[in-house]
């Protein structure tokens, strides 16, 4: 299984950068056969940002015909979300599902052990993949 980085957003500039790297990197893993998956490093700090990543994303799979049979990840950690506050961050996470629900687009979240403690219910993510990280050597989230 590979999951590549497909873009990200600047929090300073509120500019997507995509991974330039991307596609070549999906077409020689798929030529291989293998399981892929993306990521997008969010930034986002409101519900629009966060629609305006699915967005994105959604844009790419189709634009470029990309076909995943492993989710495509909203990477959460970054400290300018942190700062929103708890509820925000439970709704930008929402309109992110919301958006790649409606293309039917298996998608997910990867964050933290911290984060999910501090900010998430397991409720949010029905229907939706997790992928936490943990860099003690085992998953503190329970």
């Amino acid at each position: 299984m590979l999951t590549f980085h497909l873009a990200r957003l600047s929090t300073a500039t509120k500019v997507i950068h995509p991974d330039d790297k991307f596609i070549e990197f999906y077409n020689k893993a798929n030529e291989k056969g293998l399981h892929i998956g993306c990521y997008f490093y969010s930034g986002a700090t409101t519900v629009e940002e966060a629609r305006e990543e699915a967005e994105y994303i959604v844009d790419t799979i189709k634009n470029n015909k990309l076909v995943f049979d492993m989710p495509v990840y909203w990477d959460v950690e970054d400290d300018v979300i942190k700062e929103t506050g708890k509820e925000n961050i439970r709704e930008i996470t929402k309109a992110f599902f919301t958006v790649m629900d409606n293309e039917n687009i298996y998608s997910g979240v990867y964050t933290s052990s911290n984060w999910m403690t501090d900010f998430y219910t397991p409720e949010i993510f029905s229907g939706h993949s997790l992928w936490i990280a943990d860099w003690r050597g085992y998953c503190g989230y329970q």
